[in-house]
């Protein structure tokens, strides 16, 4: 066996470990992972978004900068939406369609709540529509400002540290 075929064979192994790795990791409650860049953490929102069930409400915790929408962004990207995902800081609520063979999930809502004055200003743009509803995933950004909306909801926790100047840690609570 020639060297490139040893290689080929070699990347292939340590793909199918990788992938039995993350299934095996993911399916617990707990994970955690280190990201060395964007494209990581995006890898990373991937990872998730694999496991995601229609209702599911995700808070997402960290410092500004801390790599919160990147991930959403490579979330959505395997959920099947198309749009560019930007953070809705000034909008406070992002909906985007699903497009993807998971016939439960239709709706991906992104929420930013860093710039809100009260939980009501999300409720008077209609969050509580989407909060657990059967076929939306719901992510938040700073969740600890609506405490009380997510009351009696099946919640997971997501939090970004920074590592380094570029590393991110990543911890998935389910």
């Amino acid at each position: 066996m020639g060297l490139a075929a040893r290689t080929s064979l070699l990347i292939a192994r340590r793909d199918f470990l990788f992938a039995f790795f993350i299934i095996c990791v993911y399916t617990g409650p707990y994970m955690e992972r280190l990201a060395k860049n964007e494209n990581e953490t995006k890898a990373i929102g991937t990872e998730v978004a694999a496991s995601l069930q229609s209702g599911d409400v995700i808070c997402l915790y960290g410092e500004l900068g801390a790599g919160k929408t990147t991930f959403v962004k490579g979330l959505a990207k395997a959920l099947g939406v198309t749009e560019e995902i930007l953070s809705p800081t000034f909008t406070l609520m992002n909906i985007y369609n699903i497009k993807s063979e998971r016939l439960e999930l239709k709706t991906l809502v992104h929420i930013d709540t860093y710039r809100l004055k009260t939980a009501q200003d999300l409720v008077e743009i209609g969050v509580e529509d989407y909060l657990g509803a059967p076929g939306a995933v719901t992510l938040i950004e700073w969740p600890e400002k609506i405490v009380e909306l997510l009351e009696n909801k099946k919640v997971s926790k997501i939090y970004f540290e920074h590592h380094s100047n570029h590393e991110r840690k990543i911890t998935v609570e389910r």
